[in-house]
């Protein structure tokens, strides 16, 4: 999962969104997903990529609990905000693998992009 996370974000530096699509194991439609939303999503990742680390090397933290649906989730963390002054928001991207009984862990099969519009507005589904 790790080596698949490093693929993403090579894919950010260096490729294009169907690059990216190439790593999700599942069909576009099931993740709510199409082909213009797919390369909006890329463009605003790789946006975040490079405006919080200028395409350095971002950290990765692995959630051992399962979700829901049983798939394990690695985040790309692209920015961390502490601040007494404004709320305290993360920008990264959670990749979703699994289970590994109906899918590869070799590639992703959902994603979710975490930025400040979260805190914002928790529960507003986007």
């Amino acid at each position: 999962m790790l080596e698949t996370s490093q693929k993403v974000v090579d894919i950010l530096k260096n490729g294009t969104e169907k690059d990216f699509t190439k790593l999700i194991a599942v069909e576009l439609h099931v993740i709510g997903k199409d082909e213009e939303g797919i390369a909006f999503d890329f463009a605003k990742i790789k946006k975040y990529y490079k405006e919080y680390l200028n395409f350095g090397t971002p950290k990765f933290s692995f959630i051992e609990q399962s979700n829901s649906s049983s798939q394990k989730t690695v985040q790309i963390i692209f920015h961390t905000r502490i601040s007494k002054s404004t709320t305290d928001y993360d920008v990264r991207l959670d990749l979703m693998f699994g289970p590994p009984q109906l899918f590869s862990l070799h590639k992703i099969s959902g994603y979710k992009i975490i930025d400040k519009i979260d805190v914002l507005y928790p529960t507003q589904d986007r």
